[in-house]
């Protein structure tokens, strides 16, 4: 009996994972971006991040600012980004650079 319920249990959560994996997969819900340049000057200019994937979300997010106008970034990270905020946007093309943590419910 446990192990018949455990089965369907673990046959619906298999579909469930499928189901969210084709919706990822739909190129009309989800398009990544792929960064056009590694922008080594800016780089530099940002190493006091201290965590090179911070830097590399830093720079995908420049990336999109030159094509949208406007683009504010919205990060979770106080501890690197969010410490260097005026670098930040002084070094990209940014409009603004927000906290997550600062936002209310």
């Amino acid at each position: 009996m446990i192990n018949s319920a455990l089965g369907v249990v673990k046959t619906r959560y298999e579909q469930e994972c499928s189901r969210r994996l084709a919706r990822l997969e739909d190129r009309e819900v989800l398009g990544l971006h792929r960064r056009r340049t590694d922008y080594p000057d800016i780089y530099q200019g940002l190493n006091t991040i201290e965590d090179p994937d911070d830097i590399e979300v830093v720079l995908d997010a420049h990336d999109l600012a030159l094509l949208l106008p406007g683009l504010v970034l919205w990060t979770g990270d106080g501890a690197h980004i969010m410490r260097n905020r005026e670098q930040v946007l002084d070094l990209t093309g940014l409009y603004d650079l927000r906290f997550l943590g600062d936002v209310q419910e």
